[in-house]
């Protein structure tokens, strides 16, 4: 589960278009591993985002936007265990 809360602000003025937005989320994963033990990771983030546009003539549009992501770790990542392998068996 991953409790989320979203807030965006949006105005236009003429030609222009402003958009912002911040998303908070709380991370918390677990992880045992027996009988070495077990790890566990909790993280508060927040992603924003931005987006500026213009409207141009003849129907067109011209917009830049940003916005951070995320690439979250698999079970792997977070166990603290030594992973040996060999490329020949």
């Amino acid at each position: 589960m991953l409790p989320q809360a979203y807030s965006s602000y949006q105005q236009q003025s003429g030609s222009w278009e402003y958009q912002a937005g911040l998303r908070a989320e709380y991370t918390g994963q677990q992880a045992q591993v027996l009988p070495t033990g077990s790890t566990s990771q909790r993280i508060f983030n927040l992603f924003p985002s931005a987006t500026v546009a213009r409207t141009l003539p003849h129907d067109q549009r011209l917009q830049l936007s940003y916005a951070r992501r995320l690439n979250r770790p698999t079970f792997l990542q977070i166990v603290a265990l030594s992973i040996y392998s060999d490329a020949r068996n």
